[in-house]
C-alpha cells in the first residue's frame, strides 16, 4: 500500500540505499543519498535513521487505499511500523470525515491488527475520534500537545492495547459514535519519545454499524454475562492477562445473528424513543460475586462484574441494566465454587430467609456510607449478596443521576431472585427497579424464554426479555 512516485522493491518502506547507485532509474534525484534531510516527489528522507516520511499525499501515495488517510503531519515510515502520534514531529492516521446524513448519527466499529516493536519501548495506541472543527484544521497543530487519554480537544473512545511483539493482535473497538465531518485517528500516547508509539500495522477496519437518530439522547449500558454479548459491540479494553471478554453471540447454528436480536439492543432501539447505545461491559462465563473458591487459572476468575467496572468503565450513561448471577449459581454446580448467597446461605437456596434480613440491612448501611469510589470499590463483595450490594453503590457513586435496571432471569435460583428484589428495595425505586422474569415465569422457564441452549435465550427468547423489560420499567428509564 506505501506507493512512491515510483514503484520498485528497491525502493519500498524503510529501504535505506548504501549509495547514490541505488536511487538509479527511481526519478529521485542522484544527488540524494544517505546524509542530510531532502523532500523530492512526496517523500522525505531523513539520512540518520533511514526514516522516509509522507508528507505530500497526493503524491506519495495516490494509487494507494491510504490516499487521505494520513494526517498533514509528517508520519514517519521505518522498515515494517509507523511512528505516530509520539512527539511534535509525528503524525496520526486519520480517516477522510465521514458523510453522515446531517439528522443522524453513525455508530462505528474498529478492527486494528498490529505488533509491536519491543517491549521495552513500545506503548499502548489509541483511537480517537477527532470533532469536524478540529479534523478540519491541521491535526499537527494538535499533536504535540495531545496528553492520552485526558485531551479536552478530543474524545478518546479506548486505547487499544497491543502487548506482543512475536504475533499480530487484533483488537476491536465497538460502539463509537460518529457524527458528520468527524474523523476517526489512529496514533501513540504523546509521550515525546521518538521510541514510543511504534507498531507494525496488518490492517485497520472501520465499519459502520448502525445509523441512528440524531436526536436519541438517552445512553444506556449494560453490564452482564454471556446471555448479554455479542462480538463486536462489547468493549474488550483494559483486559488483565488470562481474563476474557468471551462473546456468546453470534452462534453460527443459532439464530441470534445480528446485533438487532440481542435483548438489550431490542429494548434500546425498538422499544425506547430516546435510548441509544452508550456502552456494553459484559463477559461470559463471569459472577457478581467476588471469586474466592473454584480454580483460579480460568479465565472468568477474579473478572467479575465490579472488577470489570473498575477496568473499563461503563462510559456516561443514563440507564444501566444489570444482567446477572446465572453463572454465580452455574459455577457451583460446574466448577466446584463455594460462595454463599448471604453469610451462612448457599447460592442454591430455594428463599432468602427472613433470619438474614438484619444481614442485608448491614451491608446495605455500610454501602449506603461509601460515597466515593474508593470507598465503594473497598466494599466486601464475597457473597452474592455483599457483592450485588457494592456493585450497585459502585454505580451510584460513579453515575449519581443514571437509573438502573436489574433483570433477574430465569436461570437464577429463588433465593437469588429474592435477593436481588430485597436489595433493589433498600435503594428505592428513584434509583433501581427490577424486572423479574423468575418469579413471573418459574426457574428454567424455556417454554416462556426459548433458549438456544442451556441459559442462553434464542432469537424468541431475546425478544421476550425485551417485551418484559418494556412492560415493567419503559416507561420510567425512557422518560
Amino acid at each position: 500500500e506505501l506507493r512512491w512516485e515510483f514503484d520498485l522493491l528497491s525502493t519500498a518502506a524503510g529501504f535505506r540505499p548504501s549509495d547514490n547507485s541505488s536511487f538509479a532509474n527511481t526519478g529521485v534525484k542522484t544527488s540524494e543519498n544517505n546524509s542530510g534531510s531532502y523532500i523530492y516527489g512526496g517523500y522525505h528522507r531523513s539520512g540518520g535513521g533511514g526514516e522516509l516520511t509522507f508528507k505530500g499525499q497526493d503524491n506519495a501515495i495516490k494509487n494507494s487505499r491510504l490516499k487521505n488517510w494520513l494526517s498533514d503531519t509528517n508520519v514517519y515510515i521505518h522498515p515494517g511500523y509507523f511512528k505516530l502520534g509520539t512527539s511534535s514531529s509525528r503524525g496520526w492516521i486519520l480517516t477522510p470525515e465521514f458523510t453522515v446524513p446531517v439528522d443522524k448519527k453513525a455508530i462505528v466499529s474498529v478492527t486494528v491488527s498490529a505488533a509491536r516493536i519491543n517491549s521495552s519501548q513500545d506503548t499502548d495506541w489509541a483511537i480517537v475520534v477527532l470533532t469536524p472543527d478540529l479534523a478540519k484544521a491541521n491535526p499537527s497543530a494538535h499533536t504535540a500537545s495531545f496528553d492520552w487519554p485526558d485531551d479536552t480537544d478530543a474524545t478518546v473512545y479506548q486505547e487499544v492495547s497491543i502487548s506482543s511483539t512475536s504475533t499480530w493482535e487484533t483488537k476491536t473497538v465497538s460502539g463509537l459514535v460518529v457524527n458528520p465531518g468527524d474523523r476517526i485517528a489512529f496514533g501513540g500516547r504523546h509521550s515525546g519519545d521518538s521510541k514510543k508509539g511504534r507498531c507494525q500495522i496488518s490492517d485497520i477496519i472501520v465499519t459502520v454499524t448502525a445509523l441512528e437518530d440524531a436526536n436519541r439522547t438517552t445512553k444506556v449500558s449494560i453490564l452482564g454475562d454471556s446471555i448479554s454479548t455479542f462480538n463486536g459491540w462489547c468493549d474488550k479494553s483494559n483486559i488483565p492477562s488470562g481474563k476474557s471478554t468471551t462473546t456468546y453471540y453470534p452462534k453460527s447454528d443459532g439464530d441470534v445473528l445480528e446485533v438487532s436480536d440481542t435483548w438489550w439492543y431490542k429494548v434500546i432501539y425498538n422499544k425506547m424513543v430516546h435510548g441509544t447505545f452508550e456502552k456494553n461491559i459484559s463477559a461470559g462465563n463471569t459472577t457478581v460475586v467476588q471469586n474466592t473458591t473454584g480454580d483460579s487459572s480460568l479465565y472468568w476468575y477474579g473478572w467479575d462484574f465490579g472488577t470489570r467496572l473498575q477496568a473499563q468503565g461503563l462510559g456516561d450513561p443514563d440507564v444501566v441494566f444489570i444482567y446477572g448471577g446465572t453463572n454465580d449459581l452455574g459455577h457451583l454446580e460446574y466448577n466446584d465454587t463455594s460462595e454463599e448467597l448471604i453469610d451462612g446461605v448457599e447460592m442454591n437456596a430455594g428463599s432468602f430467609p427472613e433470619s438474614s434480613q438484619s444481614r442485608l440491612e448491614e451491608l446495605y448501611s455500610a454501602a449506603s456510607a461509601a460515597t466515593t469510589v474508593s470507598a465503594a470499590d473497598a466494599l466486601d463483595g464475597t457473597t452474592f449478596c455483599s457483592a450485588y450490594i457494592r456493585l450497585l453503590q459502585m454505580i451510584k457513586v460513579r453515575h449519581p443521576a443514571a437509573k438502573v435496571v436489574c433483570i433477574i432471569g430465569d436461570y437464577l435460583y429463588y433465593g437469588q431472585g429474592q435477593a436481588i428484589s430485597r436489595i433493589a428495595e433498600l435503594f428505592g425505586d428513584d434509583y433501581v427497579r427490577v424486572v423479574d422474569i423468575l418469579s413471573k415465569y418459574g426457574y428454567k422457564a424455556n417454554s416462556a424464554i426459548p433458549k438456544y441452549s442451556y441459559a442462553h435465550p434464542n432469537k424468541a427468547g431475546m425478544s421476550k426479555i425485551a417485551d418484559e423489560i418494556a412492560l415493567e420499567v419503559l416507561d420510567w428509564i425512557d422518560e
